[in-house]
């Protein structure tokens, strides 16, 4: 594994052979942000699927008016499958 490799980060890339995780890489686009940055918004269209390689994200839903904290994710771990499968 390289440095750059996806399989480092998630088990998911795992099963993918050196070939279709070179591929992935190319298609892929790096991002970095800030602490308090807002990724994406519940009910917001998008089509992205997200990848945490280092740092945590913190996702929330709508809970009658208030913000409630729903997961803490970190490297390795992703959101945004469902969004981009359909």
């Amino acid at each position: 594994m390289t440095p750059d490799d996806p399989a480092r980060f998630s088990k998911l890339f795992g099963a993918l052979d050196e070939a279709g995780r070179k591929r992935l890489l190319e298609l892929s686009t790096k991002r970095q942000h800030q602490a308090g940055d807002v990724i994406c918004r519940e009910g917001e269209a998008g089509d992205d699927f997200f990848v945490i390689t280092r740092g945590t994200v913190t996702v929330s839903g709508d809970d009658f008016g208030t913000s409630k904290t729903l997961a803490t994710l970190g490297a390795g771990q992703f959101f945004g499958e469902l969004t981009a499968l359909s």
